[in-house]
């Protein structure tokens, strides 16, 4: 078993003889020991915005997703009533399909808010 060590950016268990974290991708040595000659080899985007970008981003697809559902859920509960209201399944459909398309609109405006 080879021997671990905890990055000091992330925390994360990384191998003793790592030169850059594969958790947080911060390089673990200082940048001028880097072999390399490019900046993209020698320099590092701060990972952990990166990261917490990604993280940020997963949790509004995530949240968008329950929001979707929900909608569906809606259209469907709102759909089920009035079409027993009005005895009428086409009616049930209509109004099922309209509150899902506003609902969608509203997500949709809420996630690609700018």
């Amino acid at each position: 078993m080879e021997e671990t060590r905890k990055c000091p950016y992330c925390s994360e268990q990384i191998l003793i003889t790592a030169k850059k974290c594969k958790h947080c991708g911060e390089w673990l040595e200082d940048a001028n020991k880097r072999e390399g000659s490019s900046w993209q080899e020698k320099g590092s985007v701060d990972a952990r915005s990166v990261s917490k970008g990604l993280k940020e981003k997963e949790s509004d697809d995530r949240m968008m997703g329950c929001f979707g559902l929900v909608a569906l859920v809606a259209a469907v509960l709102i759909g089920s009533a009035v079409s027993s209201m009005f005895n009428s399944s086409k009616a049930g459909w209509i109004i099922g399909v309209i509150v899902f398309i506003i609902g969608a609109v509203l997500v949709g405006q809420w996630y690609y808010k700018e």
